[in-house]
């Protein structure tokens, strides 16, 4: 995954050049290895940062790559959803639907009754 160097200079990608610099600034001060005791580590990705989002023609080449990786991750987006209830497998729910609408509600509980009556096996008590 390549480095969002708008996330790491904390501004949108609508900013102007005077933001990425003010923005700069105020980060490389508070990142700055003689007063930080993080390491460099910090002060070097908001350098690599401000050294492609200050430079115009940088800039552009960069927001045509984020472009370029956004469109060929499009298709992925758009897959068709996981059904709720798997297709492939059967389920016997021996001929009650399990999505009525609300007016049948009574008759939903009449035909759970007739089949659990006429599937309960008797046993004979002595």
């Amino acid at each position: 995954m390549a480095k969002s160097y708008f996330t790491i200079l904390e501004v949108t990608s609508e900013a102007t050049p005077d933001e990425v610099h003010s923005a700069y600034r105020r980060l490389a001060k508070a990142f700055h290895p003689d007063h930080y005791g993080g390491g460099s580590e910090p002060f070097r990705q908001i350098q690599e940062a401000y050294s492609v989002l200050g430079n115009p023609a940088r800039r552009k080449a960069y927001e045509k790559s984020l472009l370029n990786v956004r469109v060929r991750r499009a298709p992925e987006a758009t897959s068709k959803p996981e059904p709720l209830i798997p297709e492939d497998k059967f389920f016997d729910r021996g001929g009650i639907f399990p999505v009525r609408p609300f007016g049948t509600f009574s008759p939903f509980f009449d035909e759970i009754f007739d089949w659990l009556w006429d599937n309960f096996t008797h046993r004979d008590v002595d």
